[in-house]
C-alpha cells in the first residue's frame, strides 16, 4: 500500500492499464461459474460456523488455555480469509482481470496476501505451542502462559501491518482464478519487466519458514507419539487419541504446505505446471481458511456443542432441556481436548 499511498507515480508505472481499452481488458477474463458458486457456498457455511466457534473460544473456562487464545486470534484472521473466499467467488462469476477494477483489486489483493501471510505466522505459533505443551516442560510452556501470550499476539499483529504497507499487492485474475502478484499474468502482449512483482521478500520468507517449521513440528509430534507408544504409555496414547488423530494433523499440514508449494512453483516457474494446479491451489488456500472450523467440530466436543447451542438459542430453544446436550454438561473442560492447530 505504500506504493499506492506515497509513491503514486511508481504505482501508475507498475499497474498501468493504458495498453488496452476497458472492453479489451474485460475480454481477457474467464468466468468460472462452478468454482465461483462453490467458493461462495463454502465461505458462507464456514462463516456461519466460525462466528459462534470464536465466541465459544472466548468463554472463561476455555480462555484460560493458551492454545485457545491462539486459536481465537487465528479464527479472526481466518474470517478475513473467509470473506476473501466469498469475494473470490463473486470475482470468478464476473470473470474479471486486474484492469477491470484496478484500484479495488489492488487494495483487496494487498489485504488478501497480508491475511495469508499472517495466517501462516499464527500457524507456526500454534505448532510451536502444541510441541511445547506436548512435552509439558514447565520452563518452556510458561512462555505461553498468563499475560505472556499477548506478547506473542504482537508478532502476527505487527506482521500484518507491515505486510499491508510494505509488500507487493496480489490482485485477482480470473484467467487462472487465483490471486497473482503479476497483475498481467496470462495477458497477451505484456512484455514489460516483471521482476518487481516477484520481489516480495516478506511473503517469500514466510512461505519458506512456514513450510519447514510446520512440517518439522508435525514430524516431531508424530515421532514423539511413536516414541512414547514404544514405552507402553497407554494412558498417554488415549489422551492423544482424544486430542485428535495424527491423520487430521497431517491433513491440515498438507493443506498449508501444498498451497505454499504449488503457488511458489507457479510464481517462479509459470510454465512448469498446468493451469489446473492453480485451481487446486485456490481451493487449498480457501480450505486453509474455511477448513479449520470443520476440523474443530470433528475433533473438539466442547466447540461442537457450543456452536449447536448458539443456534438453538437463536431459535428460542433451550439446550438445557435436551437430555442429549445437557447430559454432557458434567464433562468438564479438563477432559476436553486442545484442537490440532493448522
Amino acid at each position: 500500500m505504500d506504493l499506492f499511498l506515497f509513491h503514486h507515480d511508481r504505482y501508475r508505472y507498475f499497474y498501468n492499464c493504458s495498453k488496452y481499452t476497458a472492453e479489451e481488458w474485460t475480454s481477457f477474463g474467464q468466468k468460472h461459474n462452478a468454482a465461483g458458486c462453490v467458493s461462495i457456498f463454502l465461505a458462507s457455511i464456514s462463516f456461519v460456523l466460525y462466528v459462534p466457534c470464536i465466541k465459544v473460544m472466548h468463554e472463561p473456562e476455555i480462555w484460560q488455555f493458551s492454545c485457545y487464545k491462539l486459536m481465537f486470534l487465528n479464527g479472526i484472521v481466518d474470517l478475513l480469509g473467509v470473506a476473501g473466499g466469498c469475494l473470490t467467488g463473486i470475482l470468478s462469476l464476473k470473470g474479471v482481470v486486474f484492469c477491470s477494477y484496478p484500484t479495488f483489486l489492488y487494495v483487496a489483493g494487498t489485504f488478501t496476501v497480508s491475511q495469508y501471510g499472517t495466517q501462516q505466522v499464527i500457524s507456526v505459533l500454534l505448532a510451536l505451542n502444541r510441541c511445547l505443551e506436548f512435552w509439558n516442560v514447565p520452563a518452556l510452556t510458561g512462555l505461553f502462559e498468563g499475560k505472556r501470550i499477548y506478547a506473542w499476539f504482537m508478532i502476527p499483529a505487527i506482521y500484518f501491518v507491515c505486510m499491508v504497507f510494505f509488500t507487493v499487492s496480489c490482485p485477482f485474475s480470473s484467467i487462472v482464478n487465483m490471486w497473482m502478484f503479476d497483475p498481467y499474468f496470462g495477458i497477451p502482449g505484456i512484455i514489460d519487466d516483471k521482476t518487481f512483482y516477484l520481489e516480495s521478500i516478506w511473503i517469500r520468507s514466510t512461505n519458506v519458514i512456514s513450510f519447514f517449521v510446520l512440517n518439522g513440528a508435525y514430524v516431531f509430534l508424530a515421532a514423539s507419539v511413536i516414541w512414547k507408544s514404544s514405552k507402553g504409555n497407554t494412558a498417554f496414547l488415549n489422551k492423544v487419541q482424544k486430542q485428535g488423530s495424527c491423520e487430521i494433523a497431517a491433513l491440515i499440514c498438507f493443506t498449508n504446505t501444498g498451497c505454499i508449494t504449488i503457488y511458489v512453483c507457479f510464481q517462479y516457474f509459470p510454465t512448469l505446471l498446468s493451469p489446473v494446479f492453480l485451481m487446486v491451489d485456490f481451493f487449498l488456500w480457501q480450505w486453509a481458511c474455511c477448513g479449520p472450523v470443520f476440523m474443530y467440530m470433528i475433533v473438539n466436543r466442547r466447540l461442537r456443542r457450543g456452536i449447536i447451542e448458539f443456534y438453538l438459542k437463536i431459535c428460542r430453544y433451550d439446550p438445557e432441556s435436551s437430555p442429549r446436550i445437557a447430559g454432557t454438561e458434567d464433562r468438564r473442560i479438563s477432559n476436553t481436548v486442545h484442537p490440532v492447530p493448522h
